[in-house]
């Protein structure tokens, strides 16, 4: 919580309300990418609420749905923020200076099929992955984090443009993940549209 940015907590470093919450982020990145011309259904589930236990198994419920009523969909984002601590348990803000302010750093992080589930396609995921992290290098080296290959598959088996966003940390104010949000959301956006997306 900084300034105007205050909400109240629902569990530790986090809330249920929509407009403090990756909601709110998730519904900053779909004005930016409706605003350069894509198509977007914003799923606005909390699927790991109450208990984070389960959560990639209702989410993969939720992408079967809209899959199933929108089978046009290629890429789906799923959007997280990171939790660091130091070693005496302060929170770590993840951020860089673009465009003269502090801006929550996003990382994407990629499943692979290493731990056994199919995962055939997970290359091409990872192949859009690149394409997106060199466009968001090019705004400032240091915005993207390394990208994060996994051995679990997140759920992106469902699709060859699937990725797990996070923007920023639990140690970062809303306005620097709103901000990242914004940045990340212009440059994929940019690529999805040089792809041929919608």
């Amino acid at each position: 919580m900084e300034g105007e940015d205050r909400y109240t907590p629902t569990d530790l470093a986090r809330t249920t309300d929509p407009n403090c919450n990756m909601i709110r982020v998730g519904e900053e990145m779909k004005m930016v990418f409706e605003q350069m011309g894509l198509s977007v259904l914003h799923d606005t589930a909390l699927y790991d609420y109450p208990s984070y236990t389960g959560s990639y198994a209702r989410s993969l419920e939720g992408i079967r749905k809209a899959l199933e009523e929108h089978p046009t969909i290629s890429v789906v984002l799923d959007v997280h923020r990171d939790a660091l601590t130091d070693s005496a348990g302060n929170s770590i803000p993840m951020t860089t200076l673009l465009d003269g302010e502090q801006t929550a750093q996003v990382m994407l992080v990629l499943g692979s099929q290493e731990s056994g589930l199919s995962h055939p396609n997970w290359e091409e995921n990872l192949s859009l992955a690149a394409a997106i992290q060199q466009r968001l290098m090019a705004l400032e080296p240091d915005f993207p984090r390394p990208l994060n290959l996994r051995g679990q598959r997140f759920n992106q088996h469902m699709t060859t443009g699937s990725l797990l966003v996070e923007v920023g940390t639990h140690g970062n104010t809303l306005q620097q993940a709103l901000r990242g949000a914004r940045a990340f959301a212009a440059a994929a956006g940019s690529v999805l549209l040089e792809q041929g997306g919608e």
